[in-house]
């Protein structure tokens, strides 16, 4: 599809996808659309990409293969503890509030990530209520975690990830939460893992009751840099079958860089410190924005069973001065490929995805041997390496992606990363600076070349936390 794919079958594979779910692919995404729609039609056994388009749009797939193809199109980028003011008003503000309540009768808390991913959001909400509810066993606490990619759902229920996934978060996470497991990963411990309860749901779906009406209306919903995906006529009505969900006097958590207030007009805004999130209170008009803290007087922790401050202090969110007054914002478009490499590109991220760590190595060393000269074909490799523990040999290959291409900025962030691992803190600044210079360059909302969905400003933040734990250290 890559080469074959006219761009009129593109507008319409993207009108396609926004009628059956809710995605919104323009023109500036269509290389994001080719690359799925190439990746699940070698899943699905077509012969070209261009076949399974047609496929799709004479209406003859499954409801199997449109999960699939859902699958190729979703963005996988998540981390443990990712956009951390988020967990901060959950612990400070949101949960304080709903214990010194008493939860309902019998002590329930219902929470739901909505647009899981692989795990690490409901896993990080699981720990902060470990961490903060001192009588945790003696609550009966709901965490629904749902997904629109079985794939996903798949590897977060397994509870085995890799470096990549800790990026950002105090070193002690893994060896309180997690144990060792193969190849350099790290599985979450039983009483964590199953606090968490999976399943399969499509948020552009009329009705949410085959999965929800088990558990009832939530306390506390995280929908977070989902929305953005969604054409804006569809993000309004998963925000107002959101609202239906969700218990009176609940919460929606959303991502720092979603949509604007006047989508949420269901909701009542609130103001915390800088970060809006949004209540359902029907005592109050609803778009009406709360400038005041929701604890109005200081709680008596003790007598709460809650340990507050949280224990992972605030981390700085995106810096935004640093990356705000910067050159004029540039549009990031990946490397011209050969149909060859293409195909293997696209073979090694599969493969990467799946968990299939071996096959990916071998992958990314075919595609090395078809284009010496292409960086990406290093850094992956350098990824893959990282998640099976051979930090050496991804340090190699990451000099060689640099070599090519001094100015990749994943490639400079994770050279600081492994360097500050290593215990190597000049080395950990010089290339964490790079990097955070180099993203001056780009506007906050660009999506990364390789990086499976970070944008500029997620990644300068996640750069400011290190340094935030660096000066704390």
């Amino acid at each position: 599809m890559e080469t074959e794919t006219p761009e009129l079958l593109l507008s319409r594979i993207s009108a396609f996808v926004a009628q059956t779910m809710g995605w919104d692919y323009p023109p500036s995404r269509h290389a994001d659309l080719r690359r799925g729609i190439a990746a699940a039609a070698k899943e699905l056994g077509f012969d070209s990409a261009a076949d399974c388009a047609h496929r799709c749009l004479s209406g003859a797939l499954t409801k199997q293969q449109l999960d699939q193809l859902a699958g190729h199109l979703t963005v996988g980028e998540t981390y443990f503890f990712r956009e951390s003011k988020a967990f901060e008003n959950l612990a400070r503000e949101i949960l304080p509030k709903l214990v010194k309540l008493g939860g309902r009768a019998n002590r329930e808390l219902r929470i739901w990530s909505a647009g899981c991913c692989t795990g690490e959001e409901p896993y990080s909400i699981a720990i902060l209520l470990r961490e903060m509810l001192s009588d945790w066993r003696e609550w009966n606490i709901t965490l629904l975690a749902t997904d629109i990619n079985q794939r996903f759902l798949r590897k977060a229920e397994t509870g085995i990830f890799g470096e990549w996934s800790f990026r950002g978060v105090p070193t002690w996470l893994k060896g309180r939460y997690f144990r060792t497991a193969p190849e350099g990963r790290f599985e979450i411990l039983p009483e964590i893992a199953e606090m968490v309860r999976f399943a399969h749901l499509n948020l552009a779906d009329d009705n949410y009751a085959p999965v929800l009406d088990e558990y009832g209306p939530m306390d506390v919903i995280f929908c977070r840099n989902v929305l953005m995906y969604f054409k804006p006529s569809q993000a309004q009505k998963v925000i107002e079958r959101l609202h239906r969900a969700q218990a009176e006097g609940g919460w929606l958590i959303v991502g720092a860089s979603e949509l604007s207030h006047s989508f949420f007009s269901p909701y009542c805004a609130v103001n915390l410190d800088g970060a809006f999130l949004y209540q359902k209170d029907s005592s109050r008009p609803s778009a009406t924005v709360c400038e005041t803290p929701v604890l109005l007087s200081p709680l008596n922790e003790e007598a709460l069973g809650i340990d507050v401050p949280f224990i992972f202090s605030a981390q700085p969110e995106p810096t935004s001065d640093e990356i705000s007054e910067s050159p004029e914002p540039i549009e990031v478009s990946p490397p011209d490929e050969t149909p060859e490499s293409a195909a293997l590109s696209i073979e090694a991220r599969s493969l990467a995805d799946q968990g299939n760590l071996t096959a990916a190595l071998g992958c990314c060393d075919r595609w090395i041997a078809a284009d010496k000269l292409n960086p990406a074909s290093h850094y992956l490799r350098s990824v893959v390496l990282q998640e099976q523990g051979a930090m050496l040999e991804a340090v190699q290959s990451l000099r060689r992606a640099l070599y090519l291409d001094p100015e990749h900025v994943l490639a400079h962030f994770a050279m600081g990363s492994l360097a500050r691992g290593r215990n190597q803190p000049l080395e950990s600044r010089k290339h964490l600076s790079n990097a955070l210079r180099l993203l001056r360059t780009y506007s906050p909302q660009t999506v990364l070349p390789e990086s499976d969905g970070v944008t500029a400003g997620r990644l300068a933040e996640i750069i400011g936390s290190i340094a935030e734990m660096e000066v704390g250290g």
